[in-house]
C-alpha cells in the first residue's frame, strides 16, 4: 500500500478501505473517485497528505467532513459535484495550489476556517449559500476575485487579511457584514455596497489602506459599533444616501478628520 501513487476507485468502500485510504496509502499523489459511491467524506480523511496532487471527488458526494483535506498543501484545483451540500470546518485549510474555486448550486453550508490560509485566486458562490461563515476565507492572501450570488450575511472575519483583493461588489440580497469581515484587506480600493444592506460591523474594513471613497446605501441607518473604516488612511470621501445619515453611537466610524461627507439635498434642507 505504501508505494501506491495513483489510484482509481469505484463501487463502495468498507471500513477497511476507508482506513487504508487514510493511514496506509502514504505515497498517494493522484486519487480518482468520480465512479465511487461515497456520499460523505469523513473528517480528517486525507488530512496532512502533502504529497496529494490531484483528486476527483465522488459524483454523489454530499458532505466533505471537517479537516478532510487539511494541510494538503500541493492539492490542485478541484471540481465540486452538483450533489455537494456542505463543506466542513478546516476542510481545505492551507491548500496552496487550489486556484479558482467554483462552489456548486445546492451547497448550503461552509464551515468556519474551511479555506483558511488557502491560496485560492477566486471564489464563486452559489445562490443556495446564504451565509458565509466566520473565518472561512480568512488570510487567503492570493484571493483576487469574489463572485457573490444571493448571499444575505457575511460573518465575522470571513475575508480578513485577503491582501490580494482590490474590488468587491456585494449582491443585492446582502443585509449584514460582520465584525472585521474585511479587516486588513490592504489593497481593497473599490467597494460597491448594495441598497438593502442594513448593518456594517465593528472594524469591518479596518486598515483597508487603498480605499479612497465609499458610498453608504440609504438602507444603512445605524453603525452599531466602532470604527467600521478606521485605519483607511487614504479615505477622503464618504457619500451617505440616506436622508437621515446613519447614527454612529457617538464613535467616529473612520477614526480620522478631514473626511468630505456628501449627503442628499434633503438632508441639508
Amino acid at each position: 500500500f505504501s508505494d501506491v501513487q495513483s489510484l482509481r476507485l469505484s463501487g463502495k468502500l468498507n471500513s477497511d478501505d476507508i482506513y487504508s485510504l487514510k493511514n496506509r496509502l502514504t505515497s498517494l499523489r493522484e486519487l480518482y473517485m468520480d465512479d465511487l459511491d461515497w456520499t460523505a467524506i469523513p473528517a480528517e480523511q486525507f488530512s496532512g497528505k502533502t504529497g496529494l496532487l490531484r483528486v476527483t471527488l465522488p459524483g454523489n458526494v454530499q458532505t466533505i467532513g471537517n479537516s478532510a483535506f487539511y494541510n494538503c498543501q500541493n492539492l490542485k484545483p478541484i471540481t465540486f459535484p452538483a450533489t455537494l451540500k456542505s463543506i466542513g470546518e478546516y476542510a481545505f485549510y492551507r491548500t496552496y495550489n487550489i486556484g479558482d474555486v467554483v462552489l456548486p448550486e445546492g451547497l448550503s453550508s461552509i464551515g468556519t476556517y474551511a479555506f483558511y490560509q488557502s491560496r485560492l485566486t477566486s471564489v464563486s458562490f452559489p445562490s443556495t449559500l446564504k451565509t458565509i461563515s466566520s473565518n472561512s476565507f480568512d488570510d487567503c492572501d492570493y484571493l483576487i476575485t469574489i463572485n457573490f450570488n444571493g448571499q444575505t450575511t457575511i460573518n465575522s472575519y470571513a475575508f480578513t487579511y485577503c491582501d490580494g483583493l482590490t474590488s468587491v461588489k456585494f449582491p443585492e440580497t446582502l443585509t449584514s457584514i460582520g465584525y472585521e469581515a474585511f479587516y486588513y484587506c490592504s489593497k481593497l480600493k473599490d467597494i460597491a455596497f448594495n441598497e438593502g444592506l442594513t448593518s456594517i460591523g465593528d472594524y469591518a474594513f479596518y486598515n483597508c489602506d487603498a480605499l479612497q471613497s465609499v458610498v453608504i446605501p440609504s438602507t444603512v441607518l445605524t453603525f452599531n459599533g466602532y470604527y467600521a473604516f478606521r485605519g483607511c488612511d487614504n479615505l477622503t470621501q464618504m457619500t451617505c444616501n440616506a436622508i437621515v445619515p446613519p447614527y454612529t453611537n457617538s464613535y467616529n466610524i473612520t477614526g480620522k478628520s478631514g473626511l468630505d461627507l456628501y449627503v442628499p439635498q434633503l438632508s441639508v434642507n
